[in-house]
């Protein structure tokens, strides 16, 4: 039965993965970061509703703080490259309608997604590691027949069978693109203990401070001008941690 519930998630990231990428068709970049940020809007709903959570008002401006950062987070991008003079494909507004309503599924997928795995790891008998497990289990099923899919409708046929089609999947990667993956495995098992012993609306804090961390080492590693406008998103988004950090009470 574990196992099943695990597959609600898995089935929802697979969908998110999908609109993804699909969604570049429909979207600028800086605006699919934008839009992005809808997630918080839809976690914080979501949480509420199937946790039955109450989120008191300093939380609730926290989480204003952040979502107002993010978008001008993402605004920055486009001012950055008009006055670098990036590639015109990368700052020129395209928003299409379909666009905005992939963004909104994505979004409310994702917050269910997120809201259901803590649900899971909360409540759910098994340990920690048994759920990760038939998580991430799942979810490499799921993505596992997307892919067969897309085979079976391309009518592809791969020489040398299942030991081809699998060496085809990791083609290409180099030992930086391993180590991305990894880094990624471990903030999946972290994440993982931030939803079991405290929950989504921390999550999102550590987003939100992964941006902090993302500016600081483009700037030291690539030596990065930081635009106007990320300035102004900067102390915003410390406001918003400060706040949330400040309230002692329980959500």
């Amino acid at each position: 039965m574990t196992l099943v519930k695990c597959c609600v998630p898995a089935a929802l990231y697979t969908l998110n993965n999908n609109i993804a990428v699909h969604s570049q068709h429909w979207l600028d970049p800086v605006s699919i970061q934008v839009l992005g940020n809808l997630k918080i809007v839809a976690t914080v709903v979501v949480y509420k509703l199937m946790l039955h959570r109450h989120i008191g008002k300093q939380k609730l401006l926290a989480i204003g703080c952040i979502l107002v950062a993010g978008v001008l987070n993402g605004l920055a991008g486009r001012y950055a490259g008009n006055a670098t003079g990036e590639d015109e494909a990368l700052v020129t507004v395209r928003v299409t309608m379909v666009g905005v309503c992939m963004m909104l599924v994505l979004s409310v997928s994702s917050a269910i997604a997120a809201v259901f795995t803590e649900k899971l790891l909360k409540h759910e008998k098994g340990g920690i590691h048994f759920l990760n497990v038939c998580l991430y289990g799942s979810g490499v099923m799921m993505n596992s027949a997307t892919v067969a899919m897309e085979l079976a409708g391309e009518e592809t046929q791969l020489e040398g069978g299942v030991h081809a089609l699998l060496a085809s999947v990791v083609k290409g990667f180099t030992p930086i693109c391993w180590f991305i993956v990894l880094c990624q495995v471990a903030s999946g098992l972290l994440m993982s203990v931030v939803l079991k012993y405290a929950g989504n609306l921390l999550r999102l804090m550590i987003i939100a401070c992964a941006v902090l961390v993302n500016v600081l080492a483009s700037v030291l590693i690539f030596s990065l001008h930081i635009p106007q406008l990320l300035l102004f998103a900067l102390p915003i988004l410390v406001l918003g941690l400060a706040l949330y950090t400040a309230d002692r009470k329980p959500s």
